[in-house]
This record gives structure tokens, sequence and C-alpha cells, in this order.
């Protein structure tokens, strides 16, 4: 069984703004660290001897936001990776769908207009790989991106 304690520090004016203000030290401290790692490339550890000594901070307080700072960015980029593998899981849905209404819309096309034709029955099997648009034509005629007249037509 699991239980939450709860802290209320009691502190004076004085110390409550000393902790702010170490706190607001430290965010900034990370934040620099962060644009470093940025700019430069390399993990946090690689910074430490130019961000102590550009800073004047001791390497245990460098220590402790070099492993804050890369547990963010490795999380960050555990989410990236799973965030493009459902990316890539909607877009290869939404092509499906797109296939399958430009299929109806030929097979509708076939049956106002007869027969669609050969030709624009390729331009089906190019668009399933190359997902182009359809669009309507001014005369009301599917015209297929790729192969040029309206369905129907010649």
């Amino acid at each position: 069984m699991q239980s939450t304690i709860a802290t209320r520090l009691q502190l004076t004016r004085s110390r409550a703004q000393l902790l702010d203000e170490m706190a607001g030290l430290y965010g900034s401290l990370k934040r620099e660290l962060y644009a470093c790692i940025a700019a430069r490339g390399g993990n946090a550890k690689s910074h430490r001897t130019d961000f102590c000594r550009t800073h004047g901070i001791l390497s245990h307080m460098f220590n402790a936001m070099a492993v804050d700072m890369q547990g963010s960015i490795d999380s960050t980029r555990e989410l990236l990776k799973e965030e493009k593998k459902q990316l890539h899981k909607v877009i290869a849905r939404r092509e499906k769908q797109q296939r399958e209404r430009y299929e109806e819309l030929l097979d509708l096309a076939e049956t106002l207009y007869g027969t669609v034709g050969h030709a624009k029955r390729s331009c089906a099997s190019a668009f399933t790989t190359a997902t182009r648009h359809v669009g309507p034509t001014p005369g009301g005629a599917l015209r297929c991106a790729i192969g040029g007249g309206g369905v129907g037509e010649g």
C-alpha cells in the first residue's frame, strides 16, 4: 500500500525569496545547457568543463542539471519516435481511404457515363502509387490529374 506524505515548509520571507532565486537560476542555467547541447551536439556531460567554467558553478550542480536535462531530452526523443509511428499509421490509413474513394468514383463514373476505358483504369493504378489529386472538371465529368481528359471522353 502506498501513502503520500506532504510537507509544508515554514519559511521566512527572506528564505522563501532565496529559494525562488535559486530555482530561477537553476531553470535559466538548465535552459542555457539545453541551448549549448542543441548548438554543439553531444550529450550534456560532454559540456561539463566549459559550462562550469563559464557559469561559475560546481560540478555537482552541473551533474544534477545534466541528469535532469538528459532525461528530458531522452524522453522527448522516445515520445517523438512513438508519434512518428502513429503518424505513419494515420497517413497509410488515409491513403487507403483515398484510393478506395477514387475507385468508387471511377465505378460511379463508369455506371453514369459508360465504359471508363483502359486509360482511366491505368490512371487509377497510377493514383494508388502516386496518390495524385482528382477533381471535377468544369463539364462535370471527373478528370484524372495524371491522364488528362474527363471520364467518358474518347
